[in-house]
């Protein structure tokens, strides 16, 4: 039996694809609609709880101005379902996993309107957006243009430029 050794969370995502009983996977959907943020900021905020990534994430891009709520897959080891935030240049701010462990991490999700998180808050009285089929999917029955952020209304699964990439493949994968 040959093994495959899946290197990136985009990999991951290929890898998991398909839909489940019509209605698109968080996988499948994160790949067709997300993209990978592959460059830390400089500074980052304070860590929030361990295990509350989307109750960090939330509150950081609510509180926070010029931040900008992203949900998908992340990896160290395992690719996970994962919440964080970037900058308005689409460098990563992670408020829940420890700094020095982020050189390591692989981010690839969806950045989404402020105003439809916090709706979607509001409705749920829990956090996360992405696995929700006790609330009928939200983010995958609505049009994009409700949920993505407006900064990447126009992008697709394109990734943002990396400064400290020279090459075409690290861009790319």
């Amino acid at each position: 039996m040959k093994r495959t050794t899946i290197v990136t969370v985009r990999e991951f995502l290929e890898e998991c694809g398909a839909a489940w009983e019509g209605m698109p996977t968080p996988q499948s959907f994160v790949l067709e609609h997300g993209m990978q943020f592959p460059t830390m900021a400089p500074k980052q905020p304070k860590l929030g709880r361990l295990k509350a990534c989307y109750k960090n994430a939330a509150q950081l891009a609510m509180n926070s101005k010029d931040v900008i709520y992203v949900e998908g897959f992340a990896a160290g080891i395992i690719p996970v379902m994962h919440a964080w935030c970037i900058d308005l240049e689409g460098r990563v701010l992670e408020p829940t996993w420890t700094h020095a462990l982020q050189a390591k991490r692989d981010y690839f999700g969806i950045p989404f309107n402020l105003q439809f998180l916090m709706r979607q808050l509001a409705v749920q009285e829990y956090y996360g957006l992405l696995d929700q089929p006790r609330h009928g999917w939200p983010v995958q029955s609505s049009p994009r243009e409700e949920w993505i952020h407006p900064n990447y209304k126009e992008k697709g699964p394109q990734c943002p430029e990396d400064p400290a990439s020279s090459t075409p493949s690290a861009k790319n994968s």
